[in-house]
């Protein structure tokens, strides 16, 4: 995806990523990604999303 997002004139790739899947946020962190805030999000019926928004700059 990296090569795709800087065809497209892109500087920067995000994702979230759920606070308690330490597994996945060490896997990104293994790949140049950041965590840069933190956002909680109602999905309704009860459920929260309590994420990490990650950036991965591109060169």
């Amino acid at each position: 995806y990296e090569r795709l997002c800087r065809e497209r004139g892109l500087d920067a790739m995000y994702l979230t990523v759920n606070k308690k899947n330490e597994m996945a946020i060490r896997a990104y962190k293994k790949h140049g990604f950041e965590i840069i805030d933190a956002v909680e999000t109602d999905i309704g019926e009860g459920f929260i999303m309590d994420d990490y928004i990650m950036e991965k700059k591109l060169k």
